[in-house]
């Protein structure tokens, strides 16, 4: 099972009762006045006086990445880039170890907010989802072709030759943030199944302040400020929206979670307290950190093998949540 991505903007993916990931560290110790992002905080404004510590396969990746010029990253650059075939695409990015035999059983085609929106049906029952991306397709174009497809694949099932009970939303990067909005909407308004787990994997959750981790990763660690800046300038989101946000919701009844994050990440610090506020609530939560590891990691195990190891523990992790949830249900 694999998140597929472009130029950085990974998509998500829907994985209909499937077993899915599962990483685990602890959350920081809360304290019983402190509220989850004041914790998140200040645990990690402790660890930025210390140097960080990078994985050897991690220093020789970046050594890899900046010794390669970069074209600048430009609104017509990524056009140009989504618009090339699925094949050449895939040439770009060599960094994912090989997938093996899985042949594709189903393409569906759906109707979507903005279109047709394509849906592939792997031999496994995850659901790979083509949404709208920008510049093309600025905010929230993206976020209302996620809930849009949860929504479909759940009243659908027979349009993939199968029989679908449940839904498991998951992504990486942008497509964490599309699942965790995609969560809040379906709890809000439910579809024709249940959400029974939500996997996001390094997520942005919050458009509306700057976060010690993205200062102290700014430069160096691949995912550098100029690049984010660029990617928040042809998103378009409003800070303040929830569907660009979900920190800023109320969190009370999310579906249980297994949230992944990277030591080096400009975004870990959202994901942090995004996590910590689940806790908060009550809802159940497992959190993983790779430690040493940078964003994007899961789809980097080639040229970082260690990383293999951590996508391994947090599906076992995911498999073990999983698994406690259909027995509740019994």
């Amino acid at each position: 099972m694999k998140t597929g991505s472009r130029s950085g903007m990974a998509r998500s993916w829907f994985g209909p009762c499937a077993a899915l990931l599962a990483l685990t560290a602890p959350l920081p110790a809360m304290a019983k006045d402190a509220s989850a992002e004041g914790t998140v905080h200040a645990q990690a404004e402790k660890e930025s006086a210390a140097k960080p510590y990078v994985r050897p396969d991690v220093v020789d990746y970046l050594k890899t990445f900046y010794a390669t010029p970069k074209p600048p990253f430009t609104r017509d650059m990524l056009i140009k880039i989504h618009q090339l075939p699925p094949a050449a695409v895939a040439a770009m990015s060599q960094q994912d170890l090989p997938v093996g035999d899985m042949a594709v059983i189903k393409d569906v085609t759906m109707p979507g907010p903005g279109g047709p929106m394509a849906l592939r049906q792997l031999d496994l029952p995850v659901v790979s989802v083509e949404y709208r991306l920008a510049p093309e397709n600025p905010f929230p174009a993206a976020v209302d072709d996620g809930e849009a497809a949860a929504r479909w694949v759940a009243e659908n099932g027979e349009a993939f030759g199968r029989d679908f009970t449940g839904l498991i939303l998951s992504g990486d990067s942008a497509g964490g943030n599309l699942t965790l909005v995609a969560a809040a909407a379906l709890r809000d308004k439910p579809a024709a199944v249940p959400v029974v787990m939500q996997i996001p994997i390094y997520p942005a959750t919050d458009f509306s302040r700057t976060y010690p981790s993205a200062e102290k990763f700014a430069e160096g660690y691949m995912l550098d400020a100029k690049s984010m800046g660029q990617f928040s300038a042809m998103y378009e989101a409003d800070p303040q929206s929830l569907k660009a946000s979900p920190l800023l919701g109320d969190l009370h009844g999310m579906p249980p979670t297994v949230l992944v994050t990277a030591s080096l990440d400009p975004l870990r610090d959202q994901g942090r307290a995004y996590a910590a506020k689940l806790v908060e609530t009550g809802v159940p939560t497992v959190y993983y950190e790779g430690h040493g590891l940078i964003h994007g990691f899961a789809t980097f195990r080639k040229d970082i093998p260690s990383a293999q190891n951590d996508t391994v523990a947090f599906l076992k992790l995911a498999r073990t949540m999983l698994d406690e949830i259909e027995a509740d249900s019994k």
